[in-house]
């Protein structure tokens, strides 16, 4: 049966009576429900519930106005989404808790960071924007020319390229745009986030230098501004680590990912240092299907694939690549082969004799297959470019 107590307001706290009693031998009560014109919401995360609730003959719990079945409350056993930080994700099947599974396998390999999980690397972006502020006290971000971050307007306000801004501005202010060189110059004590991609992607396939990336990290820990790592292209093995930072020996304060991450559904992360600031509370910021268990399922069996095999094997293709192709750089096998003229020629005799290219200007081919790519088939990709480059 249930016993709804009203307090103050429009919230009922809702407690569970049952043969098995919702409280552990210490007699710390497991659960409680908050009833609100909303709906009823857990209000603990309580590692052991499941035992008990499966051992309780409910067949419905329910309290004016709201309903909740024992269908319900069976999916909530199984596997219980509430939106925000993975703090706030609760999955009561212990390995079986997709959410956490993937937490735990990309904090370990970052080297200990907190996560939140949303639904694209542009989300991503805007979630590292408003930690950066409130962590740092401070509005400014720098970012480079040619950088891309994203179409929402946050992300496209740290966005290094004129001919995607233009229509949407005036965008968000605190903005500036810096090249590798300048970079020192436009860093100072207003600056919240210094932003940069490993390996610039949309604009032109472009790595930074360990240089670089160790002078930004200098430059943020002197004006009290994080360094993030805008990583949506180069992470999850893309660059021959799982991370393109490792392979350049500069470790961010935070970075984020997408694309990759679920192999193909719809997954975003911010993952936070444990060494950087903290900022957020809870409310600070949240996403309704952020770190739900299908796409975090999927991308647990991306992190699990991706082995010092695998990134050795890309490794080893991307210098395949590079070998046989004039005019190619990049990193690992995010690669672009600088052509003598346009692009778009190329692309459709390639398209034409089967090979599915990309580009990053009018003058540049983008080269990104697929990681798990065989030696043939990368061989008979370079012999259908050497084809048509001829």
């Amino acid at each position: 049966m249930m016993f709804a107590a009203r307090h103050p307001g429009r919230v009922r706290r809702l407690i569970l009576f049952a043969p098995a009693n919702p409280f552990c031998d210490l007699g710390k009560q497991l659960i409680h429900f908050y009833q609100t014109r909303f709906g009823v919401w857990f209000a603990r995360r309580i590692p052991f519930l499941p035992r008990m609730l499966k051992a309780t003959a409910l067949s419905r719990m329910y309290g004016d106005p709201s309903r909740v079945s024992s269908d319900a409350l069976d999916g909530y056993t199984q596997g219980l989404h509430i939106p925000g930080t993975v703090d706030h994700v609760l999955h009561f099947e212990g390995d079986r808790n997709s959410s956490l599974r993937m937490v735990r396998g990309i904090k370990n390999r970052f080297g200990g960071a907190d996560a939140f999980f949303c639904n694209s690397g542009a989300e991503a972006i805007e979630a590292a924007l408003k930690w950066a502020r409130k962590a740092t006290g401070h509005t400014e971000f720098v970012a480079l020319e040619g950088s891309f971050h994203g179409r929402t307007l946050g992300a496209l306000s740290v966005t290094g390229q004129p001919a995607k801004r233009t229509a949407f501005e005036p965008l968000l202010p605190g903005a500036v745009f810096a090249t590798p060189e300048t970079l020192a110059e436009h860093v100072g004590p207003e600056t919240a986030a210094i932003l940069l991609e490993p390996v610039q992607g949309e604009g032109g396939v472009h790595p930074l230098s360990a240089e670089t990336l160790a002078e930004a990290r200098a430059l943020a820990d002197r004006h009290g501004a994080v360094l993030v790592f805008d990583e949506v292209q180069t992470g999850v093995g893309r660059c021959g680590s799982f991370f393109a930072w490792e392979r350049l020996g500069v470790k961010p304060d935070a970075l984020t990912l997408a694309k990759g991450l679920a192999n193909g559904l719809p997954i975003g992360a911010l993952l936070v240092g444990h060494d950087a600031p903290t900022a957020f509370e809870p409310g600070d910021h949240a996403s309704t299907f952020g770190g739900n268990p299908v796409t975090c399922a999927a991308a647990c069996a991306v992190v699990d694939t991706i082995d010092e095999d695998l990134l050795a094997h890309v490794r080893a293709l991307s210098d395949r690549f590079a070998a046989a192709l004039p005019n190619t750089r990049g990193l690992g096998l995010l690669l672009a082969v600088e052509v003598d003229g346009p692009v778009a020629p190329i692309v459709d005799a390639a398209l034409a004799r089967g090979l599915v290219i990309g580009t990053a200007g009018p003058t540049t081919l983008r080269l990104t297959p697929p990681l798990t790519l065989s030696t043939g088939e990368a061989d008979q990709a370079i012999s259908l470019l050497t084809e048509v480059l001829a």
